[in-house]
């Protein structure tokens, strides 16, 4: 045997002597690996829908609206231009327009800012037309901090025919509808990527989306390639804590087989 491995197998490794600073290392890992998890979830945009929005057309020809905010602090007179700007948008003015806060629990901020009123050109069944980007660019622009990204529609009573708008993308926003029977009523989730009104176009009927260009990647290091070397090593950590717990078990706090790779 040579002089270097004689030198290997008659080293005296203390007892326990690695595994402190080893479970050190890998509890540092694991706080980095948290630490990177939160601060992505931080970063990411609040994708609970901003503003519901449901609309029933009314046997005379006319939609009745009822809209409720999600932030129970949403200034009822911001709403009530909003409201106003919607009318400029379809060219006629809201009627009926009724503005208030509901509570819904024992606390007081467990509440709803809501508004109703009645209004046209927002469906045309004849045409099979649903006019979205009227209600979604009421909302664009919002000012902070009561900005809006995601806008829930529900157009009560509606059934789908072949030129109802089902989904649609662009630069400005994106549109996902779905259909619910019981009762029936279209449903969709409008996710603004612009804030400038004029940047939010919508179909009012089905029609082939423009092909979208592929986004560019995020400024810095991808989520994965931060996550995985973090998880690997702490993999390889967890290992050599148990190699080094193993060398503390022998008697003089040498490894039980000498003759041994590691």
């Amino acid at each position: 045997m040579c002089q270097h491995h004689l030198r290997l197998r008659n080293r005296k490794v203390p007892r326990n002597g690695y595994v402190v600073p080893v479970i050190r290392a890998i509890g540092v890992i694991f706080a980095l690996v948290g630490a990177t998890l939160l601060a992505h979830a931080q970063a990411s945009p609040d994708l609970r829908p901003g503003a519901t929005v449901v609309v029933k057309h009314d046997s005379s020809g006319s939609q009745l609206v009822n809209i409720a905010m999600l932030d129970a602090k949403y200034p009822p007179a911001l709403l009530q231009q909003q409201i106003s700007k919607l009318g400029t948008e379809v060219g006629i003015l809201p009627r009926g327009v009724s503005v208030f806060s509901q509570q819904i629990g024992g606390m007081p901020d467990q509440k709803l800012v809501k508004a109703q009123f009645a209004i046209n050109r927002l469906v045309n069944r004849a045409t099979g037309e649903i006019n979205l980007q009227a209600l979604t660019r009421m909302f664009a622009g919002t000012p902070a901090p009561y900005s809006i990204s995601v806008i829930k529609v529900i157009m009560d009573g509606e059934i789908p025919t072949s030129k109802t708008l089902r989904s649609y993308s662009n630069d400005g926003v994106s549109v996902d509808g779905m259909f619910t029977d019981r009762p029936p009523a279209l449903e969709y989730l409008i996710y603004l990527k612009a804030r400038d009104p004029a940047k939010i176009l919508i179909p009012l009927t089905h029609t082939e989306p423009p092909p979208v260009q592929a986004e560019k990647p995020a400024q810095g290091m991808p989520m994965a390639n931060v996550l995985i070397p973090l998880v690997v090593l702490a993999s390889v950590a967890a290992g050599a804590l148990v190699y080094f717990l193993m060398l503390g078990r022998g008697g003089n706090g040498s490894p039980k087989n000498p003759n041994s790779r590691f």
